[in-house]
């Protein structure tokens, strides 16, 4: 049944409307605007890898070697249109996810007042949603542009289900079946979207008959597009793996991973919902037993009936396509499990204006004041926390560029990402590859790492940095080399230590200062050892800096690391007979053949016969 009980006397009209559209733009520019800045994260990437192929050949568009695997034909649609439009401008790509969330906000706006709410509860719901820090990496990801058009669509569908219940007809009708399955080529989530239309014609007393002669059809329709869904989406999608991740004698943990998960979720629906009173990575073990408060919160107001029951089950139905997800899968993610709850967050915040709106109705008189009041709080505090969060999004670039060996823009990023995250941040570990990226640069990372060292002063990964810099100068680098060998003892100082030097390594081989280069090689391989491509460099650098020998030793080691790999055999090879060792080489040629045909072992084998 509608709520009728509003604090403010609103009434639908087109001017209404549209002056609530426009506040809608202008906080999502406010809050959004800001991302036209932002580059490309993981994956975000794809579109550079692609678009342009599927340009040249729209048949490439079903083949399994695309980059992007999603199987989410919406979304790829979506993205293939928008790279034929502006190329791989990232900013319009990032303005595109607004704008699909902005729509995604007013078209569930629409369909609250439609099945349930008041106009009041309506629009206070709508931009608490738009406004949601739960589920910032569905809005600042180009990658995960899937949820917002999902729920754009999914919402839409609710909306037409609630027209045709109230004016039915079979045009109204055929556009909700239409709605429900292109929702459901847009994320499988949106099959939950069937059993919330089932609980909202029963809830509105339409009675079973009615309602099941209205659904089946869609149900007969939705399992071939869920059979096309999943035909076309890759064995090394995440939807896949996660589904391969258990074995048939796993059931038990896959349940109690589930509850766990579910209690998670249900927490964080409310935990970061306009504020983050923690950073997003972090997992309090508070969360959880908020968890089983919301859940039974939620389950009191389906029970009970309540205006926005319906929503509470939508909550919790759009929370159980995700519960299958693998703990290991989701617990370090770096912002949390934010996407996950996109759907969600269209239930819970509905409820948490209805909640303010009840408060506001028990005032009374002063109730208009403190509803108003607490709602531009919200709305101010959701603001401020957004801003916050962009720095995330900035430190997970940061981490894809800094992968991907482009350092100066992820140094340009890590450092936005320490300055306007704060504590939202994972600062330590933002800090610790700050500072592994200038290693080689001590000069230019002299700051970052001081910072590093006063934020966190007896933290091993930026001591291990200093001595690492100390131990690579020219002088006496022995104390601080025997005071890193008794760190390498725990095997994350050993890694970080390992890849400190490596790095330094690379930087000197491209200055062609192969000795200093080799020194650096030989110490990583301290802490990290049996690293062939390490291996590979050091003999390399070793041979450019005329210590021949050393370098061969290093090959024949590889030989015995990898005896089936003719490359190491050929190289230890090449390196004998380059010294005068034919015979030796004549060995490893033959060792080399007998494992593959080669042409250039064959003429190395056939020049040291000679020389023989």
């Amino acid at each position: 049944m509608k709520a009728t009980a509003q604090l403010f006397p609103l009434a639908p009209s087109r001017r209404l409307w549209l002056a609530y559209a426009g506040i809608a733009c202008l906080l999502a520019w406010l809050c959004f605007g800001s991302l036209a800045d932002h580059l490309l994260f993981t994956h975000d990437d794809e579109i550079a890898l692609d678009y342009p192929r599927l340009s040249a050949d729209p048949t490439f568009f079903f083949s399994p070697d695309k980059a992007m695997v999603s199987g989410r034909l919406v979304d790829e649609l979506v993205m293939w249109a928008a790279y034929a439009a502006w190329g791989d401008n990232p900013a319009l790509f990032h303005l595109l996810s607004v704008a699909c969330h902005v729509l995604a906000s007013l078209v569930l706006t629409l369909a609250y007042h439609r099945l349930c709410a008041n106009l009041e509860l309506s629009m206070v719901a709508g931009l608490l949603f738009l406004l949601n820090v739960t589920h910032i990496q569905a809005v600042h990801w180009i990658s995960a542009l899937e949820y917002p058009l999902a729920t754009l669509l999914v919402a839409a569908a609710a909306y037409r289900y609630g027209a045709y219940a109230a004016t039915p007809s079979p045009v109204r009708l055929t556009a909700f079946y239409a709605l429900a399955a292109i929702g459901l080529l847009a994320h499988i989530a949106a099959l939950m979207l069937w059993p919330f239309c089932l609980l909202w014609s029963i809830g509105q007393g339409r009675g079973w008959h009615r309602t099941l002669r209205e659904l089946i059809p869609l149900a007969l329709l939705l399992l071939p597009v869920l059979y096309l869904v999943a035909q076309i989406t890759p064995s090394r999608a995440s939807t896949f793996e996660a589904a391969s991740s258990y074995s048939a004698d796993q059931a038990l943990p896959l349940l109690a991973d589930a509850a766990r998960t579910l209690l998670w979720f249900a927490g964080r629906l409310l935990s970061t919902a306009h504020w983050l009173p923690f950073p997003p990575h972090a997992r309090p073990g508070w969360e959880e037993a908020l968890g089983l408060v919301v859940v039974v919160g939620l389950g009191i107001l389906i029970w009970r009936r309540t205006t926005v029951a319906v929503w509470a089950a939508w909550t919790l139905l759009f929370i159980v396509p995700f519960l299958v997800l693998p703990e290991r899968f989701i617990h370090n993610l770096a912002v949390g499990p934010s996407r996950y709850l996109y759907f969600a967050s269209a239930g819970s915040s509905l409820i948490l204006a209805w909640g303010l709106q009840r408060v506001g109705l028990l005032l009374g008189s002063r109730g208009r004041w403190a509803f108003t009041c607490a709602v531009l709080a919200i709305l101010a505090i959701s603001y401020v926390t957004l801003k916050r969060t962009e720095g995330l999004t900035y430190y997970s670039e940061a981490r894809s560029y800094l992968s991907a060996g482009d350092d100066p823009t992820g140094i340009g990023l890590m450092r936005k990402a320490l300055a306007l995250g704060g504590g939202a941040v994972y600062r330590e570990d933002a800090y610790a590859r700050l500072c592994l990226a200038q290693i080689t640069q001590p000069d230019r990372g002299a700051a970052d790492l001081a910072r590093a060292r006063v934020e966190f002063p007896d933290h091993p990964a930026f001591v291990a940095y200093a001595l690492v810099i100390q131990s690579m100068e020219r002088g006496d680098p022995d104390r601080a080399f025997g005071e890193l060998l008794a760190m390498g003892e725990d095997a994350d100082i050993a890694e970080l230590v390992g890849k400190a030097y490596y790095n330094i390594a690379r930087s000197f081989s491209a200055d062609d200062n192969h000795e200093r280069a080799a020194l650096a090689y030989g110490r990583s391989l301290q802490f990290l050892p049996d690293r062939r491509h390490a291996l590979e460099q050091l003999a390399a650098a070793l041979w450019a800096s005329d210590q021949r020998e050393q370098a061969t030793a290093v090959l024949l080691y590889l030989t015995r690391l990898n005896p089936g790999d003719p490359d190491a055999l050929y190289n230890a090879a090449l390196a004998f007979n380059l010294q005068g060792q034919h015979r030796r080489a004549i060995e490893l040629c033959r060792r080399v053949l007998a494992i593959a045909e080669r042409a250039d072992a064959r003429r190395l084998l056939a020049a040291s016969a000679s020389a023989e």
